[in-house]
């Protein structure tokens, strides 16, 4: 089974274009494994901003955020949940609290939230799909329904058979 987790745009692009290894959250998590990047249907003022004026944003995103629109309410990538490190207690901090993990370097720290107290979810193996299944989203880590499930399924193995 593939748990979900959703993401406001453009964060869920950054992650689908493989610009995004890190997702912030203010609660921790003990779940590895698959998990679907969901793009919220939520686009929220500030991130439209953030997406169209901030450099890294752009440089990231390079020509998508300005001649497509996001796939809102969809699932755009499946990746694999390999850590979830405590954020350090200070900015000054060179090494994660417990765990000897580096944070990690610009651009990616301005994608996140790293103030101290958080928790950094360290994402590999990243596969964007192609054609971003439709599906709702939820708070948390949450299982996909079956069908979805299918769906992105058979979107991968059509990912893998397409020629690159």
């Amino acid at each position: 089974m593939i748990r979900g987790l959703s993401l406001t745009e453009p964060w869920a692009t950054l992650v689908a274009l493989g610009q995004k290894h890190w997702e912030t959250r203010s609660w921790p998590t003990n779940y590895r494994g698959r998990l679907a990047i969901q793009s919220a249907q939520a686009y929220p003022p500030t991130a439209r901003r953030l997406a169209v004026h901030h450099p890294a944003f752009r440089a990231a995103l390079g020509e998508w955020g300005m001649i497509r629109p996001f796939p809102h309410g969809r699932i755009v990538a499946v990746v694999d949940l390999v850590g979830c490190y405590p954020t350090p207690p200070s900015n000054t901090s060179m090494h994660w609290a417990g765990n000897c993990r580096l944070p990690p370097e610009q651009p990616e720290l301005t994608f996140g939230d790293y103030a101290p107290g958080r928790y950094a979810f360290e994402m590999e193996n990243i596969r964007p799909l192609a054609e971003p299944v439709l599906c709702r989203g939820a708070q948390g880590l949450w299982l996909l329904p079956a069908e979805v499930e299918a769906a992105v399924e058979a979107e991968l193995e059509r990912d893998e058979e397409r020629p690159r």
